[in-house]
């Protein structure tokens, strides 16, 4: 089951991007892993943004108790951290490990997805209050169609 999606995020902006996730998983339902789920999209899209050559793309997905993120970007190159610098900055690898269970990177024919798996919560016991599986690609602004 694939719930409507009912945002969009700029793909030169990372907190768009950010924002956006961060209400899908809110209308799934999914709160207690929003806040961490969201710092993973802003590490990977900054990373996107900034490493990779622009974000092409963000996959959403959960199923079995655990959250997929993937973010695409134009980058072949392997996704890798930085010594962290004097105030901000490399750190963002880093922060993604600690908060997923894995993570890692495929490439593709232009450039690469890197994404991350983060622990659900287990179900209610009642199956009829339980999480349903999903899957949504969180499109960009530019690829909504045009509001009249």
């Amino acid at each position: 089951m694939e719930p409507p999606l009912q945002t969009a995020f700029d793909a030169d902006d990372p907190r768009s991007a950010r924002r956006a996730a961060a209400q899908v998983l809110t209308d799934w339902g999914l709160g207690p892993v929003v806040a961490d789920a969201e710092l993973v999209v802003a590490e990977l899209t900054a990373n996107a943004a900034f490493h990779g050559g622009g974000i092409t793309g963000i996959r959403l997905a959960y199923d079995r108790g655990r959250l997929r993120v993937e973010v695409a970007d134009r980058s072949p190159d392997a996704p890798r951290s930085a010594a962290p610098a004097a105030g901000t900055g490399g750190r963002g690898l880093r922060i993604v490990s600690a908060l997923s269970s894995e993570w890692g990177w495929s490439p593709r024919n232009r450039g690469k997805v890197v994404w991350a798996e983060l622990a659900l919560p287990a179900p209610d016991p009642d199956p009829g209050l339980g999480i349903s599986p999903a899957t949504t690609a969180v499109p960009s602004a530019a690829e909504q169609p045009a509001r009249r």
